[in-house]
């Protein structure tokens, strides 16, 4: 039965070793980046517009106009991963893993140097095998790339849920968490990453702003009438900016948003290694506690206990 465990292990590994699956947000959390907040608004933007002309040029060779469907579809094809974020980096990871932000944007971590550099291959081999996400800061938050494929893929999967199925923001975040606790992370890694389930959470919200549907669970305004894509004069028109600036925050930053373990093994290791670099988490307390304040509502769902 062991050996059968590490052989599925070891198999996920080579399947998911193109993807990073994890971020380590403290060992080079001193080093000073560039934040990244416009360049990703850029790139947002650019693919919201080449979504437009992709459905607008569809619609025309269908002799449709303003196909609602079509636009889901492009919008997909050009933010969302093909397999909803199941391990499978979306397209703003992949650019940002390949270093197309530029210098000064990131930092690299070795494994050798890692928060995880002291849990042992046999006991979690896909948090060794595979890549970490680069560091980056995007509005004063240290996150991963991986934020980026929480926040598209998983994001659009609660926007189905909540709009096309109706399931209630408690429901999906419910489902979120027991997700993150198995298939997104505990079983394999041993890390239920509260940033992720944040990542996860402000994807809806974009997703129902973006196509102007419901209610903003975070600030209770109407979508509805407000998409940021239209049907102007028989096509479709972005009609507004959308910015990264309302989405992403410190909940996304594991330094602030601690993660939970599966067990003390984990933790152990991981405070041996903040130990050393002499930091813990959260490593700000009052902007940990400020997140209470901000997602009071849903913290049980999205926040590490300390900073409920």
């Amino acid at each position: 039965m062991k050996s059968k465990y590490i052989l599925t292990m070891l198999f996920a590994c080579f399947q998911l070793s193109s993807f990073a699956l994890e971020v380590d947000s403290f060992t080079h959390r001193h080093v000073p980046l560039l934040d990244s907040l416009d360049k990703l608004d850029i790139y947002l933007n650019k693919a919201l517009e080449d979504a437009i002309k992709e459905a607008n040029h569809a619609d025309d060779i269908f002799g449709n106009i303003c196909h609602k469907g079509t636009l889901r579809r492009k919008v997909k094809k050009n933010l969302v991963a093909s397999l909803r974020g199941l391990f499978v980096a979306n397209p703003l990871q992949v650019y940002i893993d390949k270093g197309k932000l530029g210098d000064g944007y990131s930092v690299e971590t070795k494994k050798s140097e890692s928060v995880y550099q002291y849990i042992p291959l046999i006991y979690k081999p896909v948090l060794k095998l595979t890549p970490y996400s680069p560091l980056i800061l995007t509005n004063n938050a240290y996150i991963g790339s991986d934020k980026f494929s929480h926040m598209f893929n998983i994001g659009y999967l609660y926007y189905l849920k909540h709009i096309r199925h109706g399931q209630s923001i408690k429901e999906i975040l419910k489902y979120g968490k027991r997700s993150e606790s198995i298939t997104w992370g505990g079983f394999f890694n041993g890390i239920i990453s509260n940033g992720d389930l944040v990542a996860n959470f402000q994807g809806l919200r974009f997703f129902m702003k973006l196509f102007g549907k419901g209610v903003d669970p975070l600030t209770g305004e109407s979508y509805e009438g407000l998409a940021v894509i239209k049907c102007v004069q028989g096509e479709f028109k972005k009609v507004k900016e959308i910015s990264f600036i309302d989405y992403v925050d410190d909940g996304m930053d594991e330094g602030l948003n601690c993660n939970s373990y599966t067990n003390g093994f984990m933790r152990k290791q991981i405070k041996k290694h903040l130990d050393n670099i002499g930091m813990e988490c959260p490593v700000e307390p009052d902007r940990c506690e400020a997140l209470g304040d901000k997602y009071e509502k849903y913290s049980k769902y999205l926040l590490h206990k300390d900073c409920r």
